[in-house]
């Protein structure tokens, strides 16, 4: 059995047609497409030290937060590029509920599920986090159920969840991930 895997990063306003092709007698072919659509043309970010890149809507905003190890997307999407492991967690710590680990565009990685509370001055609300391990450190990308511009509320008695359209989004940006 001959298996194989594409995932292609189009403009979601046309249309396209995968064909496989095998030859050979008694051959068995499996193949999986994922179409995978940005909302616009991607643009690719480069991590300045060359460790990665991933593509991201060119509407998007895309910022440095404190340093260039420290980036928002759309100021949603968190990214931390970091030597030293980011697991011991000291004070106002996001409270992770799941954990587990996955593979994202072929990289491994751990998935965290959790929140965050009022505790730090935060609104309540939900996270998923993708933890990778590279050569020399970590890279982890959490998008947040909230962007940082929203209204602070750490009245709320429901945490805010993440919505199926910001998790989608969201994969996008994952899945166009590259480790160099």
């Amino acid at each position: 059995v001959i298996e194989t895997e594409w995932e292609y990063y189009l403009p979601s306003t046309q249309t396209y047609i995968v064909s496989p092709i095998y030859s050979g007698a008694g051959t068995d072919f499996s193949m999986t497409v994922t179409i995978r659509n940005f909302p616009s043309q991607p643009q690719t970010y480069f991590h300045h030290n060359g460790n990665f890149s991933f593509l991201y809507p060119a509407d998007a905003s895309l910022a440095e937060f404190g340093s260039p190890d420290n980036l928002y997307l759309n100021d949603q999407i968190f990214i931390h590029v970091s030597e030293t492991s980011p697991t011991p967690c000291y004070g106002a710590c996001p409270f992770i509920e799941h954990s587990e680990e996955t593979a994202v565009n072929g990289y491994p990685a751990t998935k965290m599920t959790g929140f965050i509370g009022s505790i730090g001055g935060n609104t309540p609300q939900e996270f998923v986090k993708y933890r990778f391990l590279r050569g020399d450190g970590y890279i982890e990308f959490t998008l947040f159920a909230l962007p940082t511009t929203a209204p602070l509320n750490m009245e709320l008695e429901e945490r805010a969840p993440i919505t199926n359209e910001d998790l989608a989004w969201f994969e996008e940006v994952l899945y166009s991930l590259q480790i160099n």
